[in-house]
């Protein structure tokens, strides 16, 4: 984003995000990019360290970051409800245990029946590659 900024606007292509005020919204919980290293990590990107570079330095630059500690996409109280959100909340540390490995397994899509399948014909399928 910064370099596009930059692009469109060349007078001010010397400040971050082109001087312009932005916010982020995201979650530190959910999977690193892929084939990168975060923005935020310190540790040398194999995937193209000019670019990663380029990033840490607009993330350097930020200024103030605030945490919202309230989970809502998956709120509920049934016994179901929270052992997934608990569930969820392991895998995000790496600490889930084989409770969590059958809960999440149910919802393998070899598992799944042909009616259950179909629930997922028009929805975005994320992949590994």
């Amino acid at each position: 984003m910064d370099r596009r900024l930059c692009q469109a606007h060349p007078q001010n292509a010397d400040e971050i995000f082109d001087g312009i005020p932005t916010i982020f919204f995201g979650d530190f919980g959910q999977l690193p990019p892929v084939g990168d290293s975060p923005m935020y990590s310190d540790k040398p990107s194999a995937y193209c360290s000019a670019l990663h570079a380029e990033g840490r330095c607009v993330f350097e630059s930020f200024k103030q970051s605030v945490t919202l500690n309230t989970i809502y996409c998956q709120i509920g109280q049934s016994p179901e409800q929270v052992a997934f959100r608990e569930a969820l909340l392991r895998l995000r540390t790496y600490s889930t245990t084989s409770e969590d490995f059958e809960l999440f397994s149910g919802h393998f899509w070899d598992y799944l029946t042909p009616d259950q399948r179909t629930e997922f014909d028009d929805v975005l399928h994320l992949l590994p590659t």
